[in-house]
């Protein structure tokens, strides 16, 4: 049964992977990958044979005996092909396997997991990362492990806290929250917001916002939007407002977007002044962000953004119009596709959007 479930472990990553045309190599959450391994190896390669489809590794395991073994021959299924890991003599870090093997190294000592190796430098972390896989784990080793040298450690670490850990005392949540609030690699951030919003937890400091304009990764950006929305406070809705000023286009951009999907109405002024940017993205999304915040002292603006010649104005006021709960938004929407001449471009798209409103906002996406 173990060497069974070995196998099905191999064949599930290859034909997922396949599926949905992602990379095998370095899986974008690590911890799925990791969950899968009987054994976790850290070695350097040493030697290395290539057949027809499969790979054979030989690693040196650092000294470290593991298994009654200093060193270990791994066969990688389909290592050949353009998605096998492709390390090279004198690569080092941690290996991800269990222990059937098959194909064409039948006497190898253990199988890679597609996307098993793992750029950790430091070798120290073997045996708590060992202990992860163990149905019993001791908390503390996650909470140790997040303050890891290299990242996909502490990507590993989140994930286990995600899936298996308990709910938290007051001394864990605080050593989680001061791990997030110190972390800044952006896939190690991408972890821990997807760590909040799957346990619904609260993280009370208001710089989590500046997330939004400022991180390197969109993908970060939307998750703290999203956690902002389901869980934000008074104070770091506040500080998105004033995180306009010093933001870059690409920052002001993504507050944009946020000020819209929070109704943020305080970021009014804001909009007003992006509306006039010289950067045409910034100036569609301030629009659409603007029409959907609708206000009294804005009205004005909006109904002389709606009589503009420009189709683009026109469109992403509409759209922005169509998003809104606040009152009058739709009311001004209908008198202005009322008014729309029979030659009007954007009648047929002005239409369907009255009639199938979410499935016309659902196809331009969140942007």
């Amino acid at each position: 049964m173990q060497n069974q479930n070995s196998i099905y472990k191999i064949m599930i990553l290859i034909v997922g992977s396949q599926l949905l045309g992602l990379p095998l190599l370095g899986a974008e959450d690590p911890w799925p990958l990791f969950r899968r391994s009987d054994q976790v190896l850290h070695g350097t390669v040493v030697e290395l044979l290539g057949g027809e489809r499969d790979r054979l590794y030989h690693i040196t395991t650092d000294h470290q005996r593991v298994a009654g073994r200093e060193s270990w021959w791994l066969r990688e299924p389909e290592g050949e092909g353009t998605e096998g890991i492709g390390a090279l003599i004198g690569q080092r870090g941690a290996w991800l396997v269990v222990t059937e093997v098959d194909g064409e190294f039948p006497t190898a000592d253990a199988t890679v997991l597609p996307g098993g190796y793992l750029q950790v430098k430091d070798s120290s972390v073997l045996q708590p990362l060992q202990q992860l896989l163990q149905a019993k784990t001791d908390p503390a080793i996650a909470l140790a492990l997040m303050e890891a040298t290299d990242e996909v450690v502490r990507r590993i670490a989140i994930g286990w806290w995600r899936t298996h850990g308990p709910d938290p005392d007051a001394t864990q949540s605080k050593i989680i929250e001061s791990a997030f609030g110190r972390e800044s690699a952006p896939a190690v951030q991408r972890s821990f917001l997807e760590l909040y919003l799957q346990k619904n937890w609260i993280f009370a400091a208001p710089g989590i916002a500046d997330l939004i304009p400022h991180s390197q990764d969109p993908a970060v950006a939307m998750l703290t939007i999203d956690y902002l929305r389901k869980c934000g406070t008074v104070r770091q809705k506040a500080r998105l407002v004033t995180a306009w000023p010093a933001s870059d286009l690409t920052g002001k951009k993504r507050l944009a977007q946020a000020y819209r999907i929070l109704s943020l109405e305080e970021a009014s002024p804001w909009l007003l002044q992006g509306v006039t940017s010289k950067h045409p993205s910034l100036r569609w999304s301030c629009i659409e962000s603007l029409a959907s915040c609708l206000q009294q002292e804005s009205r004005s603006t909006l109904q002389s953004l709606l009589l503009s010649t420009n189709d683009q104005i026109r469109t992403a006021t509409m759209f922005g119009l169509a998003r809104s709960r606040a009152p009058g938004a739709w009311q001004l929407l209908r008198e202005t596709i009322d008014q729309l001449d029979t030659t009007d471009p954007l009648l047929p798209l002005a239409t369907q959007l009255r009639k199938h409103p979410w499935k016309i906002l659902k196809s331009r996406g969140s942007r």
